[in-house]
């Protein structure tokens, strides 16, 4: 299981910048001009979710195409392709989520 969730964070580490800042641009776009807190932020987080979805079928592509060898590799661990990108999604989200409250908090 440790070496598992090892290998989701080594996977994750090699495209989670530009997730990252990719998602933290479309958040500050998607939701310009909307005031910290508001309805209209509630609003924009299904756009935004598409967003993410879109971005992370660019990066399964990515990973598919130039680096399969990654991808072969986890299944030596038991982990299936679907389960890995579920899990890569998920903490890319948890990871941005955390960051947009604690900008939303500290203020724009």
């Amino acid at each position: 299981m440790i070496r598992q969730l090892r290998f989701i964070l080594i996977f994750y580490r090699s495209f989670g910048l530009f997730t990252f800042l990719s998602s933290f641009w479309g958040w500050v776009y998607i939701t310009q001009g909307a005031e910290a807190g508001s309805y209209q932020m509630l609003k924009a987080m299904p756009l935004f979710i598409c967003f993410l979805l879109l971005l992370h079928l660019l990066v399964i592509w990515y990973q598919m195409t130039f680096y399969p060898g990654r991808i072969l590799f986890c299944y030596n661990l038991g982990i299936s392709r679907r389960r890995l990108f579920a899990l890569t999604f998920l903490l890319d989200f948890l990871v941005f989520l955390t960051a947009a409250i604690v900008w939303e908090t500290i203020g724009r």
